[in-house]
């Protein structure tokens, strides 16, 4: 008997082996985290999922995104308390600011620009590429269950439907 999951499982690696080559690692600090996130999931019925669930910035990179200005959100994170300024008896409220680390020191900024950023769809190259392979790499699967004949036609009929 056939195991579909098995050959499910089989393209869904194929493609996973494929979107490795395509992602774009970047540099620093959580530089690949992207590329070491991309995981199979078997839905079941023959249908799977190939993607990086765990990375909240995997669709902005394969869809890329539009220029963000970030801000200090006052609701979730007011100032606390009320600033002296040096030598004065006047206080004043200070305004919320948006704290990072760069290079071992703490910065302060009122709000962050990020560039707009174009999109890179390592998937969408990934199915293209197992699509374009073939599916040549199951027939030694697929002999042990059914005729020559019967592999090459059920190679022929697998597809990919692809949707974000």
């Amino acid at each position: 008997m056939i195991n579909i999951r098995k050959l499910t499982i089989l393209v869904l690696e194929k493609v996973r082996e494929n979107a490795l080559d395509e992602v774009p690692v970047g540099k620093g600090k959580g530089g690949g985290k992207l590329r070491n996130d991309i995981i199979v999931k078997y839905l079941g019925e023959g249908r799977g999922a190939v993607g990086a669930y765990n990375v909240p910035y995997a669709a902005a990179v394969h869809n890329g995104r539009k220029a963000l200005t970030i801000r200090p959100n006052l609701e979730k994170n007011p100032p606390l308390g009320n600033r002296v300024i040096k030598g004065s008896k006047e206080s004043y409220r200070p305004k919320a600011r948006l704290k990072f680390m760069i290079g071992g020191q703490t910065v302060f900024a009122k709000e962050v620009k990020q560039k707009a950023r174009a999109a890179n769809p390592f998937l969408t190259r990934a199915v293209a590429k197992t699509q374009s392979e073939g599916f040549q790499f199951l027939a030694t699967i697929l002999k042990k269950e059914v005729s020559d004949d019967v592999a090459k036609n059920l190679i022929k009929k697998i597809e990919i439907d692809f949707s974000l």
